[in-house]
């Protein structure tokens, strides 16, 4: 996936090596062995996608609140920059 978020929503394309050349498109190839819930078919997201106005950076979770300093729609943090998070505010 291009980021976790972008993973279990879309479940794009496995990787069994382990190998980010795998996945081809600028993604990574995540572990998902230890997680509660996994991809099992490819294009068949783990979790509802979500909103891209709710995601939004902050250096804190308050922060982000205050301020809302600037929106993160790919869900990642490097979006952010500045060491700043990409929080997501649907659950809000």
């Amino acid at each position: 996936g291009k980021s976790y978020k972008h993973l279990v929503e879309n479940c794009t394309k496995e990787c069994p090596n382990g190998s980010d050349d795998e996945c081809g498109d600028g993604m990574s190839c995540f572990n998902m062995s230890e997680e509660e819930k996994s991809c099992s078919a490819a294009g068949v997201g783990i979790k509802a996608k979500t909103d891209p106005e709710n995601l939004w950076c902050g250096e804190s979770w308050i922060h982000m609140l205050e301020n809302c300093p600037k929106p993160c729609p790919e869900g990642t943090d490097e979006e952010c920059g500045d060491g700043m998070i990409c929080y997501d505010m649907s659950n809000e």
